[in-house]
């Protein structure tokens, strides 16, 4: 199997979300005429499909020199699909977040979606996503009980440039979690045009957990450069992965399947 050839170790929801969104602040390196430091606005976020909520956090790029300690309660965050358009509020949950919440129809498949972030002093963020169709897990079911040497395969998901694999287990007595991304189009010779198929489950080799949740996520263009690439940090030949335009981040959209997985022991090792 080939995938990208990168392990990533931040999911794509919830507080590892802001992960992603500290990561793009840590790549402010635009300069101005004089060479002097030049902040920029700096967003994230994901549309899930099915969806009636949704979050776009919005901060900006930070000098070496400077405090992470901006909120942006006057930023404009404005979605834009065919059928409607809405502002997202500013929410004090959490200081640099703009919260959608059930005013509108659920995100479809197929749908292009456009994100517009404006704010006094800084350039216009503009992103647009295309979300992904749907996809179904084949095998194994909902609860098996598998083996290292078993296949997992799921429908291949038009619209979609590639899947992300996170699996949380607990060790310890506490949540491990560990990710993966493979590229739509780069199964090798187990390629089908139909369906995905992973031969054998060596992703999970070398664990002690019995029991495994792993998700999959058929991302768009914008999530998965932007994973594969480390979350906005530096990709190949010193380039720095963006999804938008007037800014940095990324504005991408995914649909998420999950399966409860149980090994038998004596496959672990």
């Amino acid at each position: 199997m080939k995938g990208t050839g990168r392990q990533v170790f931040h999911g794509l929801s919830g507080a590892v979300a802001a992960l992603a969104l500290v990561l793009a602040l840590l790549v402010g390196c635009d300069q101005g005429p004089d060479g002097q430091f030049v902040p920029e606005l700096a967003v994230h976020s994901q549309m899930r499909v099915g969806a009636t909520a949704a979050t776009v956090q919005v901060n900006r790029t930070y000098g070496l020199d400077e405090q992470f300690d901006s909120t942006f309660t006057d930023a404009e965050v404005w979605l834009l699909r065919t059928a409607d358009s809405f502002r997202l509020p500013w929410v004090d949950r959490d200081r640099y977040s703009f919260d959608w919440t059930g005013t509108a129809p659920a995100v479809g498949p197929d749908e292009t979606i456009r994100l517009r972030v404006t704010c006094a002093g800084f350039d216009t963020v503009r992103a647009t996503t295309i979300t992904p169709c749907d996809f179904a897990f084949l095998y194994p079911g909902d609860g098996d009980t598998v083996t290292l040497s078993d296949s997992i395969g799921w429908t291949r998901c038009p619209g979609s440039k590639g899947y992300y694999l996170s699996r949380r287990f607990d060790q310890q007595g506490e949540e491990v979690v560990f990710d993966f991304v493979i590229a739509n189009d780069s199964l090798g010779d187990d390629y089908d045009s139909l369906k995905v198929n992973i031969p054998r489950l060596i992703f999970l080799y070398g664990d002690t957990a019995v029991s495994q949740q792993l998700s999959v996520y058929a991302v768009d263009s914008n999530y998965f450069y932007w994973v594969s690439g480390g979350g906005g940090m530096m990709g190949g030949g010193g380039t720095t992965i963006n999804r938008v335009t007037g800014g940095v981040g990324v504005f991408g959209s995914a649909v998420r399947r999950d399966l409860q997985l149980y090994l038998r022991r004596d496959t672990l090792r």
